[in-house]
């Protein structure tokens, strides 16, 4: 290692100018690629493990339903209004002048009259089961037909007005008979309201002609939403609701701009913190630029690193920077104090540089490799967007101790002065050295006071399992959303069964398995779209037989029979039939071939059958109170029944993952405790040191759960994560510790003092992160800086004097 330490130092003294140059040049070219490759994912679904089967129907639910280009307009009052639905009227007629806008789902197709089957009655008619289908064409018969007309007409004259309803929408009866699947496997009621009970609430789906879902497309589209809900304000005058929007594209704008804003914010403040704890221990000013120069440096090398890896960086990935720059100001704090040390006993600048090197750079690459396994391990959650930032943080740390090694130096000048002054470091140094029993002891009793504070009954950690721990806060969209969700919660939070490749058995066996979950009353609603799925074998088969049938017959025959019977025959009689000749020249399966734009059947449609795939969908309201435990149960039957189905909504979501985060936490957690074990056995080679440092984790882990009860700090299903990490983080103080004991040179105090220092700037980088407006992130901050900072304090007060201690029994020996 001295050959390497007098080997970098003469290259940073004699050929700094070349060092500084290659620095530049690669920030250059990392900042044009990053300029040019910047691609960032702002799917909070990547957050989560894709292997779960609920994530996967959620992707498949935004990725094959326009639900990703619908927008919801949500109108409110604070008291109901003379006549809710009219201002829905009115607001609806108003966004359907837009042009941006494809169409307004502004009524349920089954709420009319007469239900407008009539409008899809040839392709509901093609899906029916064959026997049926035939059944169908042969009430088209004269005999048949002039029975059917003549009983209409006595009771059309009896005044019967069902009679009246029969015969003026659906005279041949092929409507009932086309619909009934329909009727039989949608509840309306519950699932398409569109004004709240109380009158104060009103919903306006709408369809835009957005292209993609890209940030841009996102952008232009949302801009001419803000100014269209600006002009409707207006438009209905003071008494007029109040306007919200959501929607898929909302949130990708304004995530976009949360995710800029936790960019700048939280980088800020951890930026501004390392520069203040720096300026507190050393006051030097051009050391601080140099630092803030390589911190960002890195940070952009890591960054092209990552989009050159995965492509694309999720949102939660960009929190790497305020961490990484808490973590690798830790190696510019201990470089410069055992500079400044090295110059004021004497030492000339090539030899001090060549000493910091020697004696610091080998524990910043254990600490490298230990924190870089932290978050590596990170890359086995199972979700993208936590892998991506363990890659970017690991590789960032290493990076760290690389750049800081070979690009600091020539940041920091010769004179020594005060900067290598160690204050209260000496005296804690004292301290370990004269008094160790007691503080030891006093750390011990610590830890046995946060075991006992978790294992009181008194409180509890608490677990938040709602889909609103996982959504960004204080959005416009997501507090829209929130608000829907309150007011309309059987239209917002149903249980939704996705079926990527659906049959008409499987559909059979769903709507078996839903009446049954209903009869339990596990389910008290459902809807299923079995009867709006145009099975491709049903209708091939049925086409064959309308092949054969001879329509001009039918024709003749409804004639024949409405003037027999004396019922006025209209042209709109011959239409059922005049729609399944022209079906026959379609050859798909496809609603969109059947169905115009404008249609209000696509408010059904929509949100039951893709357009682009053969995917559909099935919704179930649950009954109220249902544990985690429960929704589970549900999906695991609905799964024996059902091949291939996929259970989802984002309550049932988190619900589902409520084994997987406690299965992360034992496994996960006790695969990086293991290896960083191993390698502290590695590095110590001493039985002793390594139950020190051992002790002093599992006592900051301790502290940490206690102070997290205490203080009644909520859990999210991503945070679990955040143990593992604070102990790959953590455990860098006493490694530094530790071999300086060992070291024996002299520079424990300076070591102390540093360690302190890099302790207070990694919390703070994590700390930074509650600031964040992303509650996985936030949570992140906060589990990962009260860990970090246990973690530091039990090094002082534990692992400190203990080494202390430890090294003073082997001098008495020798």
């Amino acid at each position: 290692m001295k050959y390497l330490s007098d080997l970098l130092a003469s290259l940073i003294v004699r050929r700094q100018g070349v060092l500084l140059a290659l620095g530049i040049s690669l920030a250059l070219l990392a900042g044009v690629v990053l300029g040019l490759r910047q691609n960032f994912d702002t799917d909070i679904l990547n957050l989560l493990p894709a292997s779960s089967p609920a994530v996967q129907g959620l992707k498949v639910y935004n990725a094959d339903f326009t639900q990703a280009r619908e927008l919801a307009f949500l109108l409110t009052w604070k008291q109901p209004p003379d006549d809710a639905h009219r201002y829905r009227e009115e607001f609806a007629e108003l966004l359907k002048k837009q042009p941006w806008v494809v169409r307004v789902l502004d009524t349920p197709p089954l709420a009319g009259a007469s239900g407008q089957v009539n409008e899809i009655l040839a392709p509901l008619l093609l899906n029916l089961p064959p026997q049926d289908f035939r059944a169908a064409l042969d009430r088209l018969s004269e005999g048949t037909l002039e029975e059917r007309f003549s009983r209409l007409a006595d009771q059309v004259a009896s005044g019967s007005p069902k009679a009246r309803f029969e015969w003026e929408n659906d005279p041949l009866g092929l409507a009932t008979a086309a619909a009934k699947p329909v009727w039989e496997s949608v509840s309306l009621s519950d699932a398409f309201d569109l004004v709240s009970s109380d009158e104060t609430a009103a919903i306006v789906p709408a369809i835009t002609n957005q292209p993609d879902l890209s940030a841009a497309s996102c952008q232009v589209v949302m801009a001419q939403v803000h100014q269209f809900i600006e002009e409707a304000r207006k438009a209905m005058g003071p008494e007029g609701p109040e306007i919200g929007v959501t929607g898929r594209s909302a949130y990708v704008v304004e995530i976009a701009a949360s995710m800029q804003r936790d960019i700048m914010l939280t980088s800020a403040v951890s930026m501004i913190t390392v520069v203040g704890l720096f300026w507190l221990g050393f006051r030097r000013v051009l050391p601080l630029i140099g630092i803030t120069l390589i911190l960002a440096f890195t940070a952009l090398i890591s960054m092209v690193c990552g989009i050159w890896v995965f492509g694309q960086l999720n949102i939660i990935a960009i929190s790497f920077c305020s961490i990484l720059f808490g973590l690798g100001d830790d190696f510019s704090l201990l470089l410069c104090q055992h500079f400044y040390q090295a110059r004021s006993d004497g030492l000339p600048r090539q030899k001090a540089i060549a000493s910091s090197i020697n004696h610091c750079l080998p524990g910043m690459l254990w600490v490298a490799l230990t924190t870089g396994v932290g978050f590596l391990a990170l890359s086995f959650s199972g979700s993208a967007g936590f892998a991506q930032l363990g890659f970017l943080v690991a590789a960032g740390v290493f990076l760290c101790a690389i750049f800081m090694t070979l690009f600091l130096f020539p940041f920091v000048r010769d004179s020594a002065g005060n900067a290598a002054g160690l204050g209260p470091a000496k005296w804690f140094a004292d301290l370990c050295r004269n008094h160790a029993g007691w503080l030891v002891a006093a750390s011990v009793g610590g830890a046995i006071v946060a075991g006992t504070m978790i294992l009181l009954p008194w409180g509890a950690l608490r677990f938040d399992i709602t889909p609103a721990s996982l959504e960004p806060r204080n959005t416009p969209a997501a507090r829209t959303l929130a608000d829907m969700m309150r007011r309309f919660p059987a239209t917002f939070e149903p249980l939704m069964v996705v079926l990527p490749a659906p049959s008409a058995e499987k559909l059979h066996a769903l709507d078996a398995e839903l009446k049954r979950l209903q009869s339990e009353g596990k389910v008290l609603s459902w809807s299923s779209p079995s009867g709006l799925y145009l099975d491709p074998a049903r209708v091939a088969e049925n086409r064959r037989s309308l092949a054969l049938w001879d329509a001009n017959s039918a024709r003749v025959a409804v004639q024949v029979a409405a003037s027999h019977t004396g019922l006025v025959a209209s042209p709109s009689l011959l239409e059922p039939i005049e729609d399944l000749t022209q079906a026959l020249k379609i050859t798909s399966a496809n609603w969109r071939d059947y169905v115009g734009s404008e249609s209000r059947w696509w408010f059904l449609l929509d949100r039951m059958v893709s357009s682009t795939s053969p995917t559909v969908i099935a919704y179930a309201k649950v009954a109220q109170g249902l544990t985690p435990a429960d929704r589970l149960a549900i999906a695991k039957e609905i799964d024996a029944h059902v091949d291939g189905a996929l259970v989802s909504g984002w309550s049932q979501t988190l619900a589902s993952l409520v084994p997987w985060a406690q299965r992360e936490l034992l496994v996960f957690g006790g695969a990086v405790a293991v290896l960083v074990a191993f390698i502290l056995a590695f590095v110590y080679r001493n039985a002793s040191l390594w139950l020190l440092h051992m002790a002093s984790i599992i006592a900051a882990l301790l502290a940490t759960a206690a102070t997290l009860k205490l203080f009644s700090v909520p859990i999210n299903l991503l945070n679990v994560l955040a143990f593992p990490l604070m102990l790959g983080v953590g455990v860098d103080y006493g490694t530094h510790l530790i071999l300086a004991a060992r070291a024996g040179d002299g520079n424990f105090a300076g070591t102390i003092k540093a360690v302190g220092l890099s302790g207070l700037t990694t919390s703070t980088g994590f700390g930074a992160l509650v600031l964040a407006q992303n509650p996985a992130l936030s949570g992140l901050g906060i589990i990962c800086g009260v860990g970090v900072l246990w973690c530091l304090l039990f090094s002082l007060l534990l692992v400190a004097p203990g080494a202390m201690r430890h090294e003073s029994r082997l001098a008495r020996r020798e």
